[in-house]
């Protein structure tokens, strides 16, 4: 178990750098209440099947964990049809990252986003190649 989630915090945490650095800066920023504008909490879509709850420790939606997390909403989105609802919470559950590890153990979240460095201190070595990008 503790390598599945190993693999899926790799695979989200070279999604979140791969997002950053292909990231285009739009021309005007969208407000609160725009189309494309993201909250600090998502609200589930009501139809879903299944609702993941996807969080990290910056409030700023100007950063790669904000571009990685909201682009991989938009995706699992789309690819399932609708049936999968992706809640992300951009600081709100947690303000470091061994808070949010905490969640994940409790429930409270399904994916969170830590740095490698993070995930190297608590016991998972492999997630240090990440630091090399």
């Amino acid at each position: 178990m503790k390598k599945k989630i190993a693999i899926l915090l790799s695979a989200l945490l070279a999604m979140t750098a791969l997002a950053a650095c292909g990231e285009k800066e739009a021309d005007t920023p969208a407000t609160p209440g725009e189309p494309g504008a993201e909250t600090p909490a998502d609200e589930p879509s009501a139809d879903a099947e299944l609702e993941l709850i996807v969080a990290h420790n910056q409030t700023s939606l100007e950063n790669p964990y904000a571009y990685g997390i909201i682009k991989f909403k938009e995706v699992m989105e789309d690819i399932s049809g609708g049936k999968v609802s992706v809640v992300l919470h951009h600081g709100t559950l947690g303000e470091s990252e061994s808070e949010l590890i905490e969640k994940l153990e409790i429930g409270a979240a399904d994916l969170v986003v830590a740095s490698p460095g993070f995930m190297t201190s608590i016991g998972v070595p492999e997630v240090d190649m990440f630091s090399l990008l």
